[in-house]
């Protein structure tokens, strides 16, 4: 198969991992909301998986037609209406750990095998930061999975 990025895949396997691990992890026992960009409708608590940034391209080598791919892509961790912010903070802080184990965990992505893949890791919170809303507190990291590809 030919492709151009591996950023399509990337962003859908990101997504489909992280379904299958807040499937159960939810404060009531049911799922976390996970999509990729913001979802129509939004949950209590949700992650999103979100735009790509640093992405850059090199031949791999003069004469041939293979590329280096890195990309970083940003997501994000939402927790909304809890009683307290140390309680939404505490919240979204469980969730990235439960993100941050699933990645090192499974093989990221399962993108290793298929897609020349071979670097995939949290390069650390971009933003966390929280505060009062309507109904309660909330809180939002921002985190990035960084990745390494060969195309």
């Amino acid at each position: 198969m030919s492709f151009t990025s591996t950023i399509p895949y990337a962003t859908d396997a990101l997504e489909d991992l992280f379904a299958r691990t807040f499937a159960n992890e939810g404060v009531t026992g049911g799922a976390v909301q996970v999509s990729q960009g913001l979802p129509r409708n939004t949950e209590r608590e949700r992650v999103q998986v979100g735009d790509i940034d640093n992405a850059a391209q090199d031949w791999a080598a003069f004469g041939l037609n293979d590329r280096d791919e890195r990309y970083q892509i940003d997501n994000w961790i939402i927790v909304e209406k809890l009683p307290t912010l140390r309680d939404a903070k505490d919240r979204a802080f469980t969730l990235l750990a439960v993100a941050e184990e699933a990645l090192r965990v499974d093989d990221p992505l399962l993108l290793r095998q298929v897609y020349d893949i071979f670097e995939v890791d949290i390069s650390g919170i971009l933003t966390a930061r929280g505060g009062a809303q309507e109904e309660g507190f909330g809180y939002e990291i921002q985190f990035a999975v960084r990745i390494v590809a060969a195309i």
